[in-house]
């Protein structure tokens, strides 16, 4: 950030974790997003075991778990995600169960057609 014109730059000596440690939850809001599996941590180091993960599709910290309505897998998503997903764990599960839908109103049209053709 100097090199980019910013004069009062400042870091955490040890990062964020050990900010938590040293200084305790009071003074920290919310949980720090880390680059592992484990998605967020609390800053309290009592409460770090808790495992957070995040969401499948955008993967920002989520406890919002859901089970799939095409494989029933359990997953998780995040209230954006959760509408473009359709209620799906995946692009796939969602894909299937549009190509379910799309079989099941060609199979009723084929039927319609069907019939109109058999009473004329």
């Amino acid at each position: 950030m100097n090199e980019n014109g910013f004069d009062d730059v400042y870091q955490l000596d040890g990062g964020v974790i050990n900010y938590g440690i040293k200084r305790g939850q009071g003074n920290w809001e919310g949980k720090c997003f880390v680059f592992d599996d484990r998605g967020a941590i609390e800053i309290d180091t009592k409460k770090q075991d808790i495992k957070y993960s995040q969401c499948n599709i955008c993967f920002v910290p989520c406890e919002n778990n859901q089970t799939c309505r095409v494989c029933n897998k359990e997953y998780l998503m995040c209230a954006d995600c959760d509408p473009l997903m359709e209620n799906t764990c995946s692009k796939f599960c969602r894909n299937l169960e549009k190509m379910k839908e799309e079989k099941i109103k060609s199979n009723k049209e084929y039927q319609e057609l069907k019939a109109r053709e058999a009473s004329n």
